[in-house]
């Protein structure tokens, strides 16, 4: 029950905030970007539809961005780990104390952040079609390694192995640490 009435409040935000605003096209383009790239995927609709808005609007001068900027935007915010534990990360508005990502696990967690880098260092080199999915070539530039021409010099994106190891996020206290609490 309380879901469906966070959606509701969603919904509702979501009118107010994206009317007339083509943020609208752009929450698209990461929808579709969504189904072609795994790592996307623990990116739900609602988490998608807000960080756009967010990068569009939310600027220094606060005058509304173009998609283009807006469209790197939001990949270089996933990309820095704004989702990853430690972070600030977003609150969701129209849940306070909830995060848009808390239900995912940290191998997906890990995944999103290095697919978004990865799209981040494609473009970057020019492989803007690849990201949109308008290059002839059907290569999923997150799974195998593109080769771009910069310079007159060939230049290869290679996708990023995971960083998340299970056996290295333990909660144990280092060694030491024991004795130290048991003195004060």
């Amino acid at each position: 029950m309380l879901k469906h009435l966070a959606a509701i409040r969603h919904i509702r935000w979501w009118e107010d905030a994206a009317a007339g605003s083509p943020v609208k096209d752009l929450v698209r383009i990461f929808k579709d970007m969504r189904v072609r790239f795994q790592g996307l995927k623990p990116l739900s609709v609602w988490a998608i539809e807000f960080l756009c808005h967010f990068c569009m609007v939310h600027t220094a001068n606060r005058q509304t961005l173009p998609m283009g900027p807006t469209f790197l935007r939001v990949l270089q915010l996933l990309a820095a780990g704004v989702f990853l534990p430690g972070s600030i990360g977003l609150a969701d508005p129209c849940d306070i104390p909830s995060n848009f990502l808390s239900n995912i696990t940290f191998e997906e967690m890990d995944s999103l952040c290095s697919t978004a880098q990865t799209l981040v260092r494609v473009i970057s080199h020019g492989g803007h079609a690849r990201v949109m999915g308008t290059s002839p070539e059907n290569i999923d530039v997150t799974v195998t390694p593109t080769y771009y021409m910069v310079d007159g010099e060939r230049v290869v994106v290679t996708p990023l192995d995971k960083a998340y190891d299970p056996t290295l996020m333990t909660t144990q206290k280092p060694a030491g640490q024991e004795a130290k609490a048991a003195a004060h």
